[in-house]
Order: structure tokens, then sequence, then C-alpha cells
């Protein structure tokens, strides 16, 4: 059975984790973007439809509605978009203590 926590920040951001994986995972409450870490080091932001990948330097855009299984990178047909969810993410990435940020 997966356990998770919830808590709401100062911020206003729900924070939750999961006990078993230890995945974190943040969702701003006013917009319900989902921001979190996968253990490669990959970061990930989905808001709505859009889910913005950033692998190293590399960044992706999947339109969900789409295309569940992200087989067609969208990211230079939504530059606008892609910009907007990458400067989000790196506005998480902020917030993270320091060790996690790397």
């Amino acid at each position: 059975m997966r356990r998770t926590d919830s808590r709401l920040s100062a911020s206003g951001r729900i924070k939750e984790w999961s006990r078993s994986t230890g995945h974190r995972a943040f969702l701003r409450a006013a917009d319900r973007s989902l921001f979190w870490t996968g253990i490669t080091g990959q970061r990930a932001v989905r808001r709505g439809r859009w889910k913005y990948l950033r692998d190293g330097s590399t960044g992706l855009l999947f339109d969900l509605q789409a295309d569940i299984g992200e087989r067609n990178n969208v990211f230079r047909d939504r530059p606008e978009l892609a910009r907007e969810l990458h400067a989000e993410l790196n506005a998480w990435v902020e917030l993270l203590p320091e060790p996690e940020r790397q």
C-alpha cells in the first residue's frame, strides 16, 4: 500500500511525498500544477493537459490529452508554453533544499 503525507506550506502549496518511494511532489493549489523529481534526476511539471519534462539540459513538452504515451515532443510547436513551464519548474526547484537542487 502506498502511503502519502500532505501538508500546506506557508506559500499556499500543498506538499506531498510518498513514504514508500521517497518521491516528492508539490501541488500549487491556485493553478493546479504538479511538480516532481525522478530518481534519475529528471524533473517535471504537469499542468492540465501539458507535461514539461527536463532531463539534464533537454526540455520535452507533451500534450497528454492527445498523446498519453508521451511519444510526440511538441516543444518546438509550443515554445511559449514550454518557456512558461520551464520557468515555473525552475522556480519550484529553487524552493527545494540545497542537496535536492542539483
